[in-house]
């Protein structure tokens, strides 16, 4: 059978592009966690009249929650792509709605955005953790 990747080609390397995310996070947490842990400390060691106790391991939360949603969602996209490329579906549709799915991937870098823009420079808005 043979199959015409054309019009999922970009929501596909976008779903692609956030599974490599995920796995990079994966290997870097493996590798050395403690570094992670070190910086949020910190940052946190720096305004610690914005922390509570449990802050550090919140934040840590955040970033392990990006690895998790990024491998799994993107799976789950990688799913929905494949189902939509054997559908009976418009192939402007198909094309439409990988651009979408593909898309929506990318809303797992706010996790990222938590964790070290704001941990990073410093500026966790107040009554976050």
């Amino acid at each position: 059978m043979k199959v015409n990747l054309s019009s999922i080609k970009i929501g596909l390397l976008l779903v692609i592009f956030t599974l490599i995310f995920g796995i990079c996070m994966d290997i870097g947490f493996g590798i050395n966690e403690e570094y992670f842990k070190d910086y949020i400390a910190q940052g946190i060691e720096m305004h610690s009249a914005l922390h509570d106790q449990k802050g550090q391991s919140k934040i840590w939360r955040y970033a392990q929650r990006s690895h998790f949603h990024a491998t799994g969602i993107a799976a789950f996209s990688l799913g929905l792509l494949l189902l939509m490329l054997f559908s009976n579906m418009k192939r402007a549709m198909v094309h439409f709605a990988s651009v979408l799915i593909g898309l929506g991937n990318l809303y797992l870098l706010s996790f990222i955005l938590v964790c070290y823009v704001f941990v990073g420079s410093r500026n966790w808005p107040q009554g976050w953790t």
